[in-house]
């Protein structure tokens, strides 16, 4: 299962590539602050039961995500966007003050 640091960064870069391919910018919204929230969560949110992560209040959408996840271990949105985004665009992500 997906560590909450896993979840925080494949959260992340799925905001970014929103972004990037210009879709969807309510969701990246959502997805960058629940990456944030993630941080101060100490137990594993793909082991915890469907009313604990209910009680964290989590948006309908990120619910989704996180069973998704729990469920197949990937995103699979996430896992499209990756394959429409060129390889060295990602090297490109990761420069301070270019990307990162």
């Amino acid at each position: 299962m997906a560590s909450n640091r896993d979840i925080r960064r494949q959260f992340s870069l799925f905001a970014e590539l929103l972004q990037l391919h210009e879709q969807d910018e309510k969701l990246a919204g959502i997805l960058s602050g629940t990456a944030y929230r993630i941080r101060r969560i100490d137990e594993p949110l793909t082991e915890l039961p469907k009313a604990e992560l209910e009680a964290l209040k989590f948006r309908p959408e990120i619910n989704a995500i996180i069973k998704e996840l729990k469920t197949t271990g990937t995103i699979a949105a996430l896992d499209e966007l990756v394959q429409l985004t060129p390889a060295g665009l990602f090297d490109m992500m990761r420069i301070k003050g270019l990307g990162g």
